[in-house]
């Protein structure tokens, strides 16, 4: 995600849409390890690798959704952070656990998270 967001700073892309769109392709990419991101209990939540990954993403997530939107207060999540995170978890789990796109291929099922997140900007892009 933070390598994603840094490309698209640099190209002057939408920094949302490509941290949303990391966190998607990470899930179909590696839906076992997606799956263990938020399980404590699971079998590596003692591994120091693990717990590294997960303090990072944990990091990236509260600091505006990967940088991506503003931060008032690092501490708790906004509800901007929390709608950015719940559609594209929730997405990314639909994908990897669910009913959605299933059969479909990786790059129908990014087409429609790039979809989704397109459908979300109005609520990210400031008021004229």
């Amino acid at each position: 995600m933070g390598t994603a967001r840094v490309r698209a700073e640099q190209t002057g892309g939408d920094t949302l849409r490509a941290v949303g769109l990391a966190y998607v392709e990470f899930a179909i990419d590696r839906p076992a390890f997606f799956r263990a991101m938020w399980h404590r209990e699971a079998i590596y939540s003692n591994d120091p690798e693990y717990v590294a990954a997960a303090n990072r993403l944990s990091q990236h997530l509260m600091g505006g959704f990967a940088d991506t939107i503003a931060d008032e207060n690092p501490d708790s999540f906004s509800p901007q952070e929390l709608l950015a995170w719940s559609a594209v978890h929730g997405l990314a789990s639909l994908f990897v656990d669910g009913p959605v796109a299933k059969g479909e291929s990786k790059d129908r099922k990014m087409k429609q998270a790039a979809e989704m997140l397109e459908a979300m900007g109005p609520v990210f892009r400031p008021r004229r």
